[in-house]
């Protein structure tokens, strides 16, 4: 798999207490809006053998085998 090491940008929706569920927790634990998604993808992806698949299967039918 050729991965280009170039920065990705993700955009996201949050309801107003996402935002302060996420700015609270960015607060106690000092650190990035950044890091801190990374971390929680990371561990979600990792902890969900066939990620959303396995939760959403009608939501991706036209998800493309890896």
């Amino acid at each position: 798999m050729n991965m280009s090491l170039k920065t990705k940008h993700l955009t996201i929706r949050l309801s107003e207490e996402q935002f302060k569920k996420l700015a609270d927790t960015l607060l106690i634990e000092h650190r990035t809006k950044s890091s801190l998604m990374r971390d929680i993808l990371s561990d979600y992806i990792d902890g969900n053998e066939n990620g959303i698949d396995k939760k959403h299967p009608k939501k991706n039918k036209n998800k493309k085998p890896l």
